[in-house]
């Protein structure tokens, strides 16, 4: 993967192990896959944030524990099956700033304007890039909090500096490689 361009988001890893379920996404909405990472770590292990960000979730679903961390832009990271949070809902969080303590499993996912997306892809650092077609079933782009576009030679053309490749329809590819 190349480096990330200059004055992108780059992720740091949650916590220093192997990671021993990569991320695998879904045919469908419902189907089976795995929407994040898991890593191969001690419970109690020091869990800290990927990016600098605010706090948008803390709690149980079902008997798991949870926190999400908003990094704006439409990027949100979530820390799942943790035993306990060190952060409150809403507290601004710092880059590598403790924010739970991992539980059994572990697992980071990240999600794109509510789509989950490959968290390894993060750690290098990439830039998206979405063109949109002229054609006649090309309807008007949808606003979205925290896009920015800009009309450039009839397309539209968002650039998020979050990472470094393109967001096309068919996946994310990055450096040469291809995430679908």
């Amino acid at each position: 993967m190349s480096a990330a361009p200059a004055g992108a988001a780059v992720w740091v890893e949650p916590v220093n192990g192997p990671i021993i379920d990569p991320f695998r996404p879904p045919s469908g909405p419902y189907g089976p896959g795995n929407r994040g990472i898991e890593y191969d770590i001690e419970s109690g292990t020091p869990v800290i944030a990927v990016d600098a960000g605010r706090v948008s979730f803390v709690g149980r679903i079902g008997a798991s524990m949870f926190v999400s961390i908003d990094h704006g832009e439409g990027l949100k990271s979530t820390y799942a099956y943790i035993e306990s949070s060190v952060v409150v809902r809403g507290q601004r969080v710092k880059k590598g700033q403790q924010v739970a303590v991992a539980g059994p499993g572990f697992h980071l996912t990240a999600r794109l304007f509510g789509e989950y997306v490959d968290p390894e892809i993060l750690f290098g650092g990439a830039e998206i890039e979405v063109n949109l077609v002229d054609g006649p079933q090309l309807s008007q782009p949808r606003a979205t909090s925290g896009l920015r576009p800009r009309l450039q030679e009839g397309q539209l053309v968002a650039n998020w500096a979050l990472f470094g490749g393109l967001l096309d329809g068919r996946g994310i590819r990055s450096g040469g490689s291809e995430w679908s």
